[in-house]
């Protein structure tokens, strides 16, 4: 069974999967995900520093952009879970957040 774009199979009929469980997954997964990554940032720019390896440091430096990344993804499932209607205000704040994140990132392509 092939699912569509907007939560749909692929002949158009609604998948019959409980959102609210499937947001609450989002959000405990989300919330897994950027715990591990702060984590991970800690040690990283620690053993960085300690040992004075500037590619750990940077390695510790790409988890705090993702821990931020994460964080704003959990808090946008978050507001989704919280209101029927996810707002307009929500929404385009996600958007703009993940978007500064990304300029780092995309800043170091050729």
């Amino acid at each position: 069974m092939a699912v569509g774009i907007g939560g749909s199979q692929a002949g158009g009929a609604p998948i019959s999967m409980d959102r609210v469980a499937l947001l609450r997954r989002g959000v405990a997964l989300e919330g897994v995900t950027v715990g591990y990554n702060a984590l991970e940032g800690i040690v990283a720019i620690a053993a960085g520093l300690a040992a004075g390896s500037v590619a750990l440091t940077g390695f510790g430096i790409d988890s705090v952009i993702e821990v931020t990344s994460g964080a704003l993804l959990w808090w946008r499932l978050r507001a989704e879970l919280g209101s029927a209607p996810l707002g307009p205000t929500v929404e385009r704040s996600a958007a703009r957040g993940a978007g500064f994140l990304a300029r780092p990132w995309i800043a170091t392509l050729p």
